[in-house]
């Protein structure tokens, strides 16, 4: 049987959308959200059954021609914020929805949704735009940058109850210890009546971490929210980079590029308090980098660099939080590849392996940017990529990355 959450329904959900489903890629994009490798269990233990999950399970392997599309304006996401951004297509309807909530004269605030405020911006939407993020992210820079001209940014851990918009949007990462305070601050941000839309997890995402936040539909309180309802539809989200490699590291080459998928649920702000959240904190990683490529690096007090090996850099098998700390991991990049501390055999305390060489990050930069030329498309098609599941996204663009030495 498989492992986790709602395996019950997950197997159910496939049997029936093996039906319709042509390939392995379009059976992952109609399952509720449900994570691949689980889709693929599943087909594991439906195929002595059922033929057609024999013939989906044997696509998983298989190279793809279909690619998600990220905006080159924007760096690409890395995994220990946990970001994912909308399709193209979800965007523009979450804009037509805020749009309609705010009326043609109100503000829009945008809480840690960059690909969304940088769409507002593009096409000269008439209202206040309002971005709140944390001001020394790179994508709260590259953002500014874009459109700074057109947009008021504000840090999102300062007291947002000045910004009186009309309506927000607000995309925390799936937990509940900062969805809370990231929902109550979008919420803080609105006038009195204004309103909130919030996307959460969906049905079969299997998000054991954020069982609040998966619930605000019918429990809404302890956001602050007084009445909160689902609205129709679902959120779409590009999968980012360092999914790609995750995913790929599992030995699945043909997912969806737009597998993700979530809701979203409305509320407004009413009379009653908001509730005070705080943010999780962790000031043990610092980034560096160059352009859309970015590494974070462990910050110690009192260490000794040990060992005369090479770093090396392994692709992880998860993005989840759960088991994060373990293996004491000590660089990070943008492409989930990570370098842990060396462990002693015997008694004796871990220890950190030697420091990366100036040369080995620009190597493992080089290896990351080509990557990231293959796997992710910078150009958006003039159809949402759903509309066409066999449309191959291999368009040639010129060199995106510049290739200066990381120092």
């Amino acid at each position: 049987m498989i492992d986790g959450c709602n395996s019950g329904d997950l197997l159910e959900m496939v049997r029936r959308q093996l039906a319709s489903a042509n390939s392995f890629s379009s059976l992952t994009a109609s399952c509720d959200g449900a994570f691949p490798a689980k889709i693929a269990e599943a087909l594991y233990h439906l195929s002595p059954k059922m033929a057609s999950a024999c013939e989906r399970l044997a696509e998983a392997d298989r190279p793809h021609p279909l690619r998600p599309f990220s905006d080159r304006r924007l760096p690409l996401p890395h995994p220990l914020d946990f970001e994912w951004r909308f399709s193209n297509a979800t965007i523009d309807e979450l804009l037509r929805r805020l749009n309609s909530i705010a009326g043609p004269r109100g503000k829009l605030l945008f809480v840690c949704t960059p690909a969304v405020a940088l769409r507002a911006a593009d096409t000269n939407n008439p209202r206040r735009l309002v971005y709140a993020s944390r001001m020394d992210d790179p994508v709260t820079l590259s953002l500014w940058r874009a459109c700074r001209d057109r947009m008021q940014f504000i840090e999102v851990r300062d007291d947002l109850s000045h910004v009186g918009a009309a309506a927000a949007l607000v995309d925390s990462p799936w937990y509940d210890d900062i969805a809370l305070p990231l929902v109550t601050q979008a919420l803080r941000g609105l006038e009195h009546g204004g309103g909130l839309l919030v996307g959460i997890p969906d049905r079969l995402s299997g998000c054991n971490s954020a069982p609040m936040l998966s619930s605000i539909a019918t429990d809404p309180s302890v956001f602050g929210i007084e009445c909160a309802r689902a609205l129709p539809g679902k959120l779409r989200y590009e999968t980012p980079y360092f999914e790609l490699n995750t995913l790929r590291r599992l030995g699945l080459y043909s997912v969806h590029p737009q597998w993700r998928t979530g809701r979203v649920v409305f509320g407004r702000r009413a009379q009653n308090p908001i509730p005070q959240h705080r943010f999780p904190g962790d000031g043990s990683w610092c980034e560096v980098g160059e352009g859309s490529w970015r590494v974070r690096l462990r910050r110690r007090e009192n260490d000794q660099w040990v060992g005369s090996d090479l770093v090396r850099f392994d692709i992880r098998e998860s993005i989840s939080r759960r088991g994060m700390g373990e293996n004491a991991e000590e660089y990070w990049t943008v492409g989930n590849r990570v370098a842990y501390v060396s462990v002693r055999s015997g008694p004796g305390p871990a220890v950190r392996p030697k420091a990366p060489e100036a040369s080995t990050l620009r190597e493992i930069a080089q290896i990351e940017l080509n990557e990231a030329r293959r796997l992710v498309a910078y150009r958006e098609l003039p159809k949402n990529v759903l509309e066409n599941p066999q449309v191959a996204l291999c368009i040639r663009e010129p060199p995106i990355y510049s290739v200066t030495a990381v120092n």
